[in-house]
């Protein structure tokens, strides 16, 4: 379903505490977005702003820096957007 109105939750689970970095972007690969916050573990979701971004679609993808130094990087995710 595309994504409508104002924000978009990304949802994930983080093993351990750390920082957790969101980046999108466009078809043309642009990036037009970072989101980075500091997590707890366990299920998580963070909400990123869509009403800068014009209709069509886009890509982001989660990193994951953990405390005790280890990292995980999820796959590349398709988001569409329609206004």
């Amino acid at each position: 379903s595309p994504a409508k109105g104002n924000v978009i939750n990304v949802v994930y689970n983080m093993k351990s505490s750390g920082t957790v970095t969101i980046k999108f972007w466009n078809e043309n690969g642009d990036l037009v977005a970072t989101l980075q916050d500091s997590r707890l573990v366990g299920p998580q979701k963070s909400k990123q702003s869509i009403q800068a971004f014009a209709p069509g679609v886009y890509l982001y993808r989660v990193q994951m820096a953990y405390d005790d130094g280890s990292g995980e990087t999820l796959g590349v995710q398709k988001i569409a957007v329609a206004k």
